[in-house]
């Protein structure tokens, strides 16, 4: 990187005027309207760190003072120069670092931090790009640092947005894993855990919470439009798992069934730890009451992944039984799901 502003302009200065001596001329009449509040020279001098990226206009009419004073010509004349080489005013074949940079056209490609960057996915072929591929090609041929890329949108200036993507998979996966990453438990990770990776704001790990909780209900859905008349717990555990499975708190919920069977609804009645003061017969058995429904099924899960009931899911079970007796409301299961297995209380005979 050269120490001084005014070494960076000269090696511009004998590009441009050994192409276009008429350019350059210290005329007034060869001399075009300032370019101090131009984007590309504010630009130009963000890259090849002279400039903060941001400085307001004064800055950099500073610098250009600087520069013209250490190169002993007029002011008007640097930005010429400069206009020419970064934006090509009125001629931008010639423009040489502009918003997509000719780097190997560029004499002090060497000292700018830009050159150094990775390209950008804009600056690939299309063939590379992964928006592009998906387009012609399809979703599957993607990898999934590929398509966590697309959702992403933007890279860094030392990282692709695919980059990004296999960065993130890699924080997901599990200790010693040698799988490259798992979509599982990057799907579980917070706002705040994603936005922990370099690179990633708050916005960007939005866009990804809303796509996995979209495949999660998808994931849903189609089961429950197959399964619309269950015949097994294990119909209701296939149908609820997806919903289910990464889920931080314990949540029961209640499908009601008219009298063949076929489910009417599912409603979800609390959330965190079952217990007799938290699932009440009156909160469980009022949407039964209000749909009409003949039979009930209880669901709940154990984020800890085990789907061994506890004594008070059985003092709940029994108790909210008894209430369904009552009403003449029967309770058909219990159903407690962990991960990848359950547990149902009519399978087991504790119902």
């Amino acid at each position: 990187m050269a120490s001084e502003p005014s070494e960076l302009y000269r090696l511009v200065r004998q590009l441009v005027g050994d192409d276009y001596p008429e350019c350059v001329g210290e005329q007034e009449g060869c001399v075009s309207e300032p370019f101090v509040d131009w984007p590309d020279v504010r630009r130009f001098f963000a890259r090849v760190g002279v400039e903060p990226k941001g400085r307001n206009a004064a800055g950099l009419a500073a610098t250009l003072d600087d520069v013209a004073a250490a190169v002993g010509k007029p002011r008007p004349v640097v930005e010429r120069v400069l206009g020419i080489f970064c934006s090509g005013r009125g001629i931008p074949e010639r423009a040489i670092c502009a918003k997509v940079p000719r780097c190997s056209a560029c004499p002090i490609s060497g000292q700018c931090r830009f050159f150094e960057r990775k390209p950008s996915i804009k600056q690939l072929p299309e063939n590379e790009r992964p928006r592009e591929r998906l387009i012609c090609q399809g979703e599957s041929v993607l990898s999934s640092a590929e398509l966590l890329g697309i959702l992403i949108g933007g890279g860094t200036i030392e990282e692709t947005a695919v980059d990004l993507g296999r960065r993130l998979l890699k924080q997901a996966s599990e200790p010693g894993g040698e799988n490259g990453g798992d979509l599982r438990r990057l799907s579980a990770m917070t706002i705040g855990e994603i936005c922990r990776v370099k690179g990633l704001g708050p916005a960007k790990a939005a866009r990804l919470k809303a796509a996995f909780e979209l495949a999660r209900r998808l994931m849903a859905e189609k089961p429950r439009e197959e399964c619309k008349q269950f015949c097994s717990s294990r119909a209701i555990f296939d149908a609820f798992y997806p919903a289910m499975r990464d889920m931080k708190k314990e949540t029961f919920s209640v499908m009601m069934f008219d009298s063949k069977n076929h489910l009417i609804k599912t409603v979800q009645v609390s959330e965190g730890s079952l217990s007799s003061s938290v699932v009440h017969p009156r909160e469980v058995f009022n949407p039964a009451v209000r749909e009409s429904a003949s039979a009930v099924v209880f669901i709940h899960n154990h984020p800890s992944g085990d789907p061994t009931p506890s004594q008070e899911d059985a003092r709940v079970t029994a108790r909210l039984k008894e209430a369904g007796e009552l009403m003449g409301i029967r309770v058909l299961d219990h159903i407690v799901i962990g991960e990848g297995r359950y547990y149902s209380f009519l399978d087991e005979g504790a119902l």
